[in-house]
């Protein structure tokens, strides 16, 4: 009988789960919780895209995105909610459409965030596609070499370049014949010999 008042008095006294305790205090630990286990972030790339600079962050799913720009020096921040981070992206400092460099880091347990680092401040746009996130840099050169965080990038960026890109069907060539030989007609000369001995052209 006081074996099972020990074990009753244990399990009243035992510690409830975390996620419990943060549903209970309203707080936003059981996000986190969930996000930690959520979406992962990948791979990180730069590539050059219709006249403009393109980052390419890969992720396993959808995926709440935050952005913003600050200064000195000038950079785009890019929150993904809900997301963790699965590597550690090291940018060779190449300046590539106004791009200089690209850092990641888990900012809170359910957020990473992704900062891009320009020269100057250029516009841009943020697109989702599925497991991508594109960010648009328009206003710098946009003739560079592309730039992967992994070989895995690279090879799931041209699969996506191919898969985009339209398919060109090459049209038969039409030869028209030539016209047919039609011969032209000699004038041939006839002489005629005169009783004079003169010879008159006809």
């Amino acid at each position: 009988m006081k074996q099972y008042l020990a074990i009753a008095l244990s399990l009243a006294f035992a510690a409830p789960p975390p996620s419990l305790v943060a549903a209970a205090w309203g707080s936003d630990d059981a996000t986190i919780t969930a996000g930690a286990s959520g979406v992962t972030v990948r791979t990180v790339s730069v590539v050059p895209t219709s006249g403009r600079a393109q980052v390419v962050i890969g992720v396993d799913a959808s995926v709440d995105v935050d952005d913003f720009m600050l200064e000195s020096p000038y950079r785009i921040v890019i929150d993904l909610k809900g997301a963790r981070l699965d590597m550690a992206p090291r940018y060779d400092k190449h300046t590539r459409g106004g791009v200089t460099n690209i850092r990641a880091a888990q900012f809170k347990p359910n957020v990473v965030r992704v900062v891009i680092e320009m020269d100057a401040s250029h516009p841009y746009e943020v697109s989702r596609a599925d497991g991508e996130v594109r960010v648009d840099v328009s206003g710098g050169v946009a003739t560079f070499d592309a730039w992967h965080s992994s070989p895995g990038a690279a090879t799931r960026e041209v699969a996506t370049t191919t898969e985009s890109s339209p398919v060109t069907t090459a049209q038969p060539v039409t030869t028209q014949a030539p016209p047919p030989f039609v011969p032209v007609a000699r004038t041939r000369s006839m002489r005629s010999t005169t009783k004079a001995g003169m010879s008159t052209q006809l």
